[in-house]
């Protein structure tokens, strides 16, 4: 994996549940060598606020602007209707790092599957032919190459049990999906996961689910 040409040279780790003042490289007594390097050898920021929680410090981090801008006053799974708590993240906010997500879809009668690799990689299984008029069953299967995290594998989109599209992935998210930017199904309400149909009302699925 390598950064896009131009990119910056920045890395940046966040750790959830960890005060500022806990790792030695900010005099804290919990001993970081490997992050007391690059703390010692670079700039070491000191005016990060925290929320105390982890979607909203992604969201704050992630925007540039206070949590409540951007709708994550606590973490997803309490979102609420009220102003600055709904956890919808608008993409009018701009989080400039792109998440890892991965969306199943039907654009102009297409089914298609795109995985998102932080913007890094995108990879996209689309069908050659349209659906045909009434219920279709879609499905996507992975077959992981194993040997290790964060490995790719062969992904397979069949329609009404039919193969209709196969393709490589080559990366994967080596831990779990964040909550932080939701999860959807008829709507991306985050930042956008196919970047070519875009997010919220641009997204939205116009037929119908049946379970």
């Amino acid at each position: 994996m390598t950064a896009p040409r131009g990119a910056p040279n920045v890395v940046i780790v966040l750790i959830d549940d960890m005060g500022f003042a806990r790792p030695s490289s900010f005099g804290g007594p919990m001993a970081m060598p490997t992050l007391d390097n690059p703390a010692q050898n670079g700039l070491r920021c000191n005016h990060f606020p925290t929320t105390a929680l982890c979607p909203p410090t992604r969201a704050a981090l992630k925007s540039g602007r206070n949590h409540h801008q951007v709708n994550m006053a606590y973490i997803t799974e309490l979102a609420t209707g009220f102003p600055g708590a709904t956890g919808q993240t608008r993409t009018r906010r701009h989080h400039w790092p792109r998440r890892c997500a991965w969306s199943l879809y039907v654009t102009d009668g297409v089914p298609a599957y795109d995985y998102n690799f932080l913007g890094l990689q995108r990879s996209t299984i689309t069908s050659t032919e349209k659906l045909e008029p009434g219920k279709a069953e879609l499905r996507l299967e992975f077959d992981y190459d194993g040997g290790g995290p964060a490995k790719g594998g062969q992904a397979t989109l069949f329609v009404n049990g039919e193969t209709v599209a196969e393709g490589r992935i080559p990366a994967t998210q080596p831990g779990i999906f964040s909550a932080g930017e939701t999860a959807d199904v008829g709507i991306d309400l985050g930042a956008p996961v196919v970047e070519a149909i875009g997010a919220e009302a641009k997204s939205r699925f116009s037929g119908a689910f049946r379970s």
